[in-house]
């Protein structure tokens, strides 16, 4: 399984000509019943992969959690977090249950330029911060920031070989991709170890807990 697959993404190229709306059916006076399935490839394959990563974690002892998916598309009608524009993938905690709001246009993006590992790490990532939350500890600042990641490298390394035939030829670049957005060199360097503390490494018996006690 693939969940984010060459095809869906290539006919998203064709819906992001003619634009869509924030969580419905694209709209243009062009709009086609391709422009319909593209939509629709490229929900269903960020569903399935979140889906995959629940999945992966409950079958290493991670506490059930409940989420909801939003897609958006930066400058149309972009959701609100708190009374505050959402421009980027991210989980809103303003809502019951947390709302995972995901980009579509960074989404083809990252794949575009990273390849399949990347738009399923920056997933993986926001899916890590629900969990923190589901163990009743912070999920945002410096620490949850490197912890997220952390635990976006364990899924990576319990399904990476999903998405790709060679994870380690390809994660390199994938990463780098989804860190692009790093300002503080330093912070940027501490999330890349915090990643790859278990992507190239076995988890042990408890790898939330041991994403939540490493020092990175």
């Amino acid at each position: 399984m693939r969940p984010i697959s060459a095809p869906a993404l290539c006919a998203v190229t064709l819906l992001l000509a003619v634009g869509c709306s924030s969580g419905g059916t694209p709209q243009s006076d062009e709009t086609t019943v391709e422009d319909a399935s593209a939509y629709e490839a490229l929900v269903s394959a960020v569903r399935d992969t979140v889906t995959d990563i629940g999945a992966t974690w409950k079958g290493l002892g991670a506490p059930a959690v409940s989420m909801q998916l939003q897609s958006f598309r930066k400058g149309e009608s972009s959701p609100e977090c708190g009374g505050t524009s959402v421009t980027s993938t991210s989980v809103c905690f303003y809502t019951s249950p947390p709302l995972l709001n995901w980009e579509r246009e960074s989404m083809v993006s990252m794949k575009e330029q990273g390849g399949p590992l990347a738009p399923v790490i920056t997933l993986a990532r926001e899916y890590g911060r629900i969990l923190l939350a589901a163990k009743n500890v912070a999920y945002s600042g410096h620490v949850p920031t490197l912890q997220a990641e952390c635990l976006a490298g364990v899924y990576i390394h319990e399904r990476g070989d999903q998405y790709v035939d060679d994870v380690s030829a390809e994660l390199g670049e994938a990463y780098e991709v989804t860190a692009s957005d790093a300002i503080d060199p330093d912070f940027k360097l501490q999330r890349k170890v915090a990643f790859y503390t278990f992507a190239r490494s076995d988890v042990g018996s408890d790898p939330i807990q041991a994403c939540m006690d490493t020092r990175f």
